[in-house]
C-alpha cells in the first residue's frame, strides 16, 4: 500500500463585497473550551487588500489588547503592500460592532510574520504571524444588519449583554500559551476544540474521536484528524480542554490509502503550534505575554502503530513542494 497527500487548501477564502493590557484565564479542570461561550477570545477578521474590492476572510486570537495572532497565509498575498484591518468583535442579530483600521497606507507595517515561514512552498511550516492595531488608528464602529451606522448608545440598547461587549472592546479573557518544544514527535493528551465563526454565527468543533493528536517537530506542525475544520476559518485558535491555546488553524489535506481500486481517505488537519522559536517571536512583540510549557502530563511518546502512521504523513508531506 502506498500513502498520498492528495488537495492541499490553504484554508483562506476570497469573497467579494456582495456576498480580532494582558489578562489571562488560570483553568484547573478539564471542561474549559467546551461550548461556544468560552471562546471570547477569537474574531472573524477580514483584511482588505488597499483600492481593491477582494478581502481574505480568517479568524484570529486576541493576545493582548492590541495584538492579534492568525495564520500567516492570511496576510501575505493581501499586506504585501497596503492593507486595511477589520475585527468583527460581536454580532447579533440585529447589530454588530467591528474594530476598521482608518489608516490602511500603514497597516501592512503593523503586521509582522514569523521569519521562517515557508510560505513559498506547500509546506505550512511556522505559518504565524501577528497583526498590531493603533488606538489611534483604528475606528470602533457600531452599525445594524443592514449596515447602517448606529451610535454606541443605539447599539446598547440593542446588545444583550454589556459585559460581553465591554470584555470584547477591551480584550480581556485572553489565554496561556501552550509551548511544545520537542525534537522528537509527540502525541498530545489533550482533547481539543476550535470555533468556527463565518458571517458573525459561531459554531463548535470537538474533537471526538481516538485519532492521535501529532506533534510533528520535523513539519513543525500539530496534525490529527479534520474535525470540522473548513475554508476561512484559518488563523482560528484550537484550545486543550484545559483552557491553553495550543495553536494556531492553518491548512488541511486528504491522507488517501489505495488498495487495489479501492482508497481510504482520512481528511486531516494542520495546526501550526507554539515552540520556543515562536514564543521568542511572539515575547519579542508583546513582552509579558502569559505561557507555559508543557510538561509530561500534556504529551507522551508515540507507540509504534503511530509511528509508522506519522512517518507516512511526514514523508507525504515534506514531497508536497
Amino acid at each position: 500500500m502506498k500513502n498520498k497527500i492528495i488537495l492541499f487548501l490553504l484554508l483562506f477564502l476570497i469573497v467579494t463585497p456582495l456576498t480580532a493590557d494582558v489578562s489571562f484565564m488560570t483553568v484547573s479542570n478539564e471542561d474549559s473550551y467546551n461550548s461556544v461561550k468560552d471562546f471570547t477570545n477569537t474574531y472573524e477578521i477580514n483584511l482588505n487588500k488597499h483600492k481593491t474590492s477582494n478581502i481574505v476572510k480568517c479568524q484570529a486570537v486576541r493576545l493582548a489588547r492590541n495584538w492579534f495572532i492568525t495564520a500567516a497565509h492570511c496576510v501575505k498575498d493581501v499586506c504585501a503592500g497596503d492593507c486595511s484591518f477589520q475585527a468583527r468583535l460581536m454580532v447579533g442579530p440585529d447589530y454588530e460592532v467591528d474594530f476598521t483600521t482608518t489608516q490602511a497606507k500603514k497597516m501592512s507595517k503593523k503586521i509582522f510574520t514569523f521569519a521562517k515561514t515557508k510560505l513559498e512552498t506547500k509546506q505550512t511550516l511556522y505559518d504565524i504571524a501577528l497583526i498590531y492595531f493603533d488606538p489611534k488608528e483604528t475606528k470602533t464602529i457600531w452599525k445594524d444588519n443592514n449596515n447602517r451606522i448606529l451610535t454606541e448608545s443605539q447599539f446598547l440598547t440593542r446588545v444583550s449583554s454589556r459585559a460581553a461587549y465591554a470584555r470584547a472592546l477591551n480584550g480581556t479573557n485572553l489565554p496561556t500559551i501552550l509551548v511544545i518544544d520537542s525534537k522528537m514527535p509527540l502525541v498530545l493528551n489533550r482533547d481539543l476544540s476550535i470555533i468556527s465563526i463565518w458571517s458573525g454565527k459561531k459554531e463548535l468543533l470537538k474533537k471526538e474521536t481516538k485519532f492521535p493528536v501529532f506533534y510533528s517537530s520535523r513539519l513543525s506542525n500539530i496534525i490529527t484528524e479534520n474535525f470540522g475544520v473548513i475554508k476561512g476559518i484559518s488563523g482560528s485558535g484550537v484550545m486543550t480542554n484545559t483552557g491553553e491555546l495550543v495553536g494556531i488553524v492553518s491548512a488541511k489535506a486528504d491522507l488517501v490509502r489505495k488498495s487495489g481500486d479501492e482508497q481510504e481517505v482520512t481528511p486531516l488537519v494542520y495546526i501550526a503550534p507554539f515552540d520556543n522559536e515562536i514564543i521568542d517571536f511572539i515575547l519579542k512583540h508583546i513582552p509579558g505575554i502569559s505561557y507555559i510549557t508543557a510538561d509530561g502530563d500534556y504529551t507522551r511518546a508515540l507507540r509504534t502503530p503511530e509511528k509508522r502512521q506519522l512517518i507516512n504523513i511526514e514523508q507525504v508531506k515534506m514531497e508536497l513542494k
